[in-house]
């Protein structure tokens, strides 16, 4: 189920984003006619725009961070965005100085680039403003269950209620350690309203019988082989697995998941890393620079 509507939204996203492109490509023609007090070019599609539509279409849809929404900030939304839009600028100047367009001014080149990357960095924001608007009224919602009733999962589960906007519905607790339903041994029992539903036998009868998007693994260190079975069932039934998971101490280190010799593995980083001011500054530095540099092509083709 939430693979289907990942795919349908972003779809839906990727022919707007080609809309966009398009669009701003046209605008760009009027930019070029007011810019050198021309006649007005009413709608073109040529080779360049074809170009352009292909270019940019092949670097989003193959830059999956661009239609990813939920759990990440705007400044992550427009990161992702903006590096595939300077992708995609970047390799159709390329395109545009090798084959030598000589009819096509800079200026409306680069005010199409501009366009483009305004554009899909508002549709983006506005889409994640909508997403989060609905998810606090309770739709486009995924229900979650929890496997654990320690410190570790009650504190995932405040994480959770006090995020509203992520859109997650917590549907109950599983004790991970406790005795199958309908024993003597079984309590129930509730976390700020959320019930403990069952033991980790009853996993896979509750997945059937209702609808379950995510399943957490809140469990102490230690214990983890204890619920491998359990999260090998969880995905040969479709559904989506988090491990919460702090093996060590990391009292100096940043703790990330990543990729190492193609494995995935925790790593602990002690490099500092780019602050948020920082990052923003080598973005306009570097679209200020390639402006500049074609607007001072053009004044030498002027």
């Amino acid at each position: 189920m939430i693979r289907e509507h990942f795919n349908t939204l972003r779809k839906l996203l990727f022919t707007a984003d080609l809309c966009l492109v398009v669009l701003s490509f046209q605008i760009s023609l009027y930019v070029k006619a007011f810019y050198y007090k021309t006649g007005i070019t009413h709608f073109t599609f040529d080779d360049f725009m074809l170009a352009a539509i292909v270019i940019w279409g092949l670097v989003l849809w193959n830059h999956k961070g661009c239609y990813t929404f939920r759990l990440r900030t705007g400044f992550e939304i427009m990161q992702a965005s903006t590096s595939a839009s300077l992708k995609a600028s970047g390799l159709f100047l390329v395109y545009f100085f090798v084959m030598g367009y000589p009819n096509q001014s800079r200026i409306q080149v680069a005010s199409f680039l501009i366009l483009s990357l305004i554009s899909l960095n508002l549709l983006r924001l506005t889409v994640n403003s909508l997403l989060r608007y609905y998810r606090k009224r309770g739709y486009n919602s995924q229900t979650v269950i929890i496997v654990g009733r320690g410190k570790k999962a009650k504190e995932f589960a405040d994480k959770v209620i006090e995020n509203v906007h992520w859109g997650f519905n917590i549907t109950g607790f599983i004790d991970w350690k406790g005795s199958p339903k309908g024993t003597s041994k079984y309590h129930l029992s509730s976390y700020r309203d959320i019930p403990y539903i069952g033991c980790l036998e009853d996993l896979p009868d509750i997945i059937k019988s209702q609808q379950v998007d995510w399943v957490v693994y809140a469990v102490e260190n230690g214990h983890l082989r204890k619920v491998e079975k359990s999260v090998a069932i969880c995905q040969e039934m479709g559904t989506r697995v988090a491990v919460l998971a702090d093996f060590f101490p990391a009292k100096y280190a940043k703790e990330r998941v990543d990729q190492f010799l193609e494995y995935p593995m925790l790593l602990f980083d002690t490099a500092p890393r780019a602050n948020i001011a920082f990052i923003f500054k080598c973005v306009i530095d570097r679209v200020v620079a390639a402006i500049g540099i074609i607007l001072l092509l053009s004044l030498i083709h002027i």
